[in-house]
């Protein structure tokens, strides 16, 4: 069983298997679309630093979503956000254009400049 990161819901195991295909391919991270920021704090709580991955810097330039899933926890977060990276890299390999999973807001544009 997966330990858990203290302070948070989310499995260490996971994160580091997130932090290494990151490192593997560092544009990936646009596959997260909205999920981003979120991610992106979440990896930094847990001790991740850019010194491990690039895009672990201080940059957080949408605050609406980081913010935007803030009722979930994050397993229940992780577990959405990752359903939602796997389809948009099938869908949009790389592309800056990912979806969103409201449909009320049917494409997100993600730039991250820690990474870019």
């Amino acid at each position: 069983m997966a330990t858990t990161v203290p302070g948070s819901a989310a499995p260490e195991g996971v994160l580091r298997n997130l932090v290494q295909a990151l490192q593997t391919d560092p544009v990936s991270y646009r596959h997260w679309g909205p999920w981003w920021w979120r991610l992106k704090r979440i990896l930094k709580a847990a001790g991740y630093t850019r010194e491990v991955f690039q895009g672990l810097g201080e940059e957080f330039p949408d605050h609406e979503m980081l913010h935007r899933w803030d009722d979930l926890d994050d397993r229940a977060f992780l577990l959405a956000a990752l359903l939602d990276q796997y389809q948009n890299a099938i869908a949009r390999w790389h592309s800056q254009w990912q979806a969103d999973p409201d449909p009320e807001r049917p494409e997100y544009f993600l730039l991250d400049p820690d990474v870019e």
